[in-house]
């Protein structure tokens, strides 16, 4: 992600450039990696839409106390939004064999209200999907997962939420 000018400071909208990382992974032959090093990547939503069908994509951090993914506005849009929906007119795309390693998603929580207004990760259509060693915290639902078929959350941690699962 740094190669496309993100920051990790905890203070730059990073957003762009994590899309940018993502989309260039999405958009090689079978599959695509994105390395999240050491930061605070501030972010507003990140969209994980297949180009293709059967695109694979793995994002991995230097570990859940390193690489954090922060949520910067207060919309209802989730952190990670992965849709087959978005791209093809003619139907929708499936992502597959998606991995998510070893990096935190701090969401934001309304003050006042003291609540939280979107997902961590929020999946309509992801087939064989990991999630490992990922921290969520203060979000509704840490995953919501509409459509998603053999998946595996592994040592991850989920605190500070509404809802932990949803599918």
């Amino acid at each position: 992600v740094r190669w496309f000018g993100a920051k990790g400071d905890g203070i730059a909208d990073d957003t762009v450039a994590v899309q940018q990382a993502i989309d260039l992974g999405l958009s090689s032959a079978m599959s695509g990696t994105v390395y999240v090093p050491h930061g605070q990547y501030n972010v507003s939503s990140i969209n994980i839409y297949p180009l293709l069908p059967d695109k694979s994509l793995t994002i991995y951090g230097d570990g859940t106390q390193s690489a954090k993914f922060k949520k910067i506005t207060g919309t209802s849009t989730p952190v990670f939004n992965i849709s087959g929906i978005a791209i093809d007119p003619a139907g929708p795309g499936v992502t597959s064999k998606c991995q998510f390693r070893n990096f935190w998603i701090d969401g934001i929580t309304d003050v006042v209200a003291k609540t939280s207004l979107h997902d961590g990760f929020y999946i309509d259509v992801l087939a064989d999907f990991t999630i490992e060693n990922v921290k969520i915290s203060q979000c509704d639902t840490a995953l919501n997962a509409k459509g998603a078929l053999l998946f595996a959350v592994r040592s991850s941690y989920i605190e500070s939420v509404v809802t932990g699962f949803v599918a």
